[in-house]
């Protein structure tokens, strides 16, 4: 597993950064609309959708929405407001689970596919697209880098107690505090070398 995870790591980073600080804003579009792309066929397996044509279909009109956002950026706002109210309804979904399984129907999961999808390729754009973007990407993927690799090097060496048994039985509280600890490590380093730290940074 963790051999997997570094090669995976040592093969995409020269690709990613490629993408983040070489390519124009159209390219980079396309290249994280591909990543996009890669989980919404996933996501489509996981509400119910099996076959390769069916799961084609779903990545239509996500094509279809990313263009539309790519076309009239000033929807992006309402997009990424959007994912942001499903993210908090998510974290209820995940408390009040098993109780909460009723939402976990096919139309509401492919609905919410797309939506998530949706926000996490706009706001890359919208991102990548102001000042400095591409360090401001860079932040962003760091932040989940360090939160990943923090929560399972902490959570593989400290782990006992189940963060969310009933939705995750190998999550544990330790791994997801030693995921937050490098996560704000590391963004914080890299905050103070591009020369943007504040104090209001630290809550």
């Amino acid at each position: 597993m963790l051999r997997t995870r570094i090669i995976t790591a040592l093969v995409l980073l020269p690709l990613i950064l490629g993408a983040i600080y070489l390519l124009p804003l159209t390219g980079f579009a396309v290249v994280f609309w591909l990543i996009a792309a890669a989980a919404a066929w996933e996501w489509a397996a996981l509400a119910g959708i099996r076959t390769p044509l069916a799961r084609a279909g779903y990545l239509l009109v996500l094509a279809a929405l990313c263009a539309a956002v790519w076309v009239v950026p000033a929807v992006a706002s309402a997009v990424l407001y959007a994912g942001t109210l499903f993210w908090i309804g998510a974290v209820i979904v995940v408390l009040a689970y098993p109780g909460s399984g009723g939402w976990l129907s096919r139309p509401v999961l492919m609905a919410a596919g797309w939506l998530v999808t949706l926000a996490a390729w706009s706001a890359l754009v919208v991102i990548r697209s102001g000042t400095d973007g591409a360090h401001w990407v860079l932040w962003l993927m760091l932040l989940v880098w360090g939160a990943d690799i923090g929560a399972y090097f902490a959570g593989r060496r400290f782990g006992r107690r189940k963060l969310a048994p009933q939705v995750s039985p190998g999550k544990t509280w330790e791994g997801a505090l030693g995921g937050a600890a490098l996560a704000l490590l590391v963004t914080g380093l890299v905050l103070w070398l591009m020369g943007y730290w504040a104090i209001w940074w630290l809550p």
